[in-house]
């Protein structure tokens, strides 16, 4: 129809965090994806309307590792965008090689405590197109798609990941985080509500590698 406007497409990203493993199936186990939370209002801030995020669909928190790697195929992001702790890496990193083999063109972005330049399991499994290592609402462009060239993020390369040079945009963290009034923020089926007060620890334990 001549003079009709088209609909904007938008490009689907997926937010995960896989729970951490318990013996105890008697009933659910806390995994917040606040990260996966305040990286899509970041990004949407960085890229406005351009995107439709998807953190944490629900149920998955109980999927086997086969059927989460089918969960995921059916949603068929654009990115895929994952928060790797200590609990979760292995399986993870598990995970992505599969969806890689079912999606070869999802690009998939790797972040959270556990990225580090010596991380020898994210070298190892090299399936992660981008590893951001610390906060990620400062370099949320780069979820959309853009340079990688910053200190804190490293671009997979044929042989290894190649880590950026230029220091990552300043951004206060009040600045960053989303509303006090976000859908996120607001209390769960149980009156329970989760919300960052401190962003880091700071004690300075010398056993402790973060």
């Amino acid at each position: 129809m001549r003079g009709a406007r088209l609909p904007i497409l938008r490009k689907r990203i997926l937010f995960l965090q896989f729970p951490q493993l318990d013996n105890d199936t008697s009933g659910a186990h806390e995994n917040v994806p606040l990260a996966g939370g305040y990286l899509a209002h970041a990004l949407d801030r960085a890229a406005p309307g351009g995107w439709e995020p998807i953190v944490q669909p629900s149920g998955v928190d109980t999927l086997g590792d086969r059927a989460l790697v089918e969960t995921i195929r059916d949603l068929r992001p654009h990115t895929l965008a994952v928060t790797v702790y200590l609990w979760n890496i292995e399986r993870t990193l598990w995970v992505l090689r599969r969806v890689r083999r079912a999606l070869p063109t999802t690009r998939i972005v790797v972040g959270g405590p556990e990225v580090a330049a010596d991380n020898s399991l994210l070298d190892a499994a090299h399936v992660a197109d981008v590893l951001v290592s610390g906060e990620g609402e400062p370099v949320a462009s780069v979820l959309a798609g853009g340079g990688a060239d910053f200190a804190n993020t490293a671009e997979r390369r044929a042989t290894g990941y190649r880590w950026g040079s230029r220091p990552a945009p300043a951004c206060r963290l009040r600045d960053c985080l989303p509303p006090p009034d976000a859908a996120l923020l607001a209390p769960d089926a149980s009156g329970m509500a989760y919300v960052e007060t401190v962003r880091g620890c700071p004690m300075r334990c010398a056993y402790c590698c973060y």
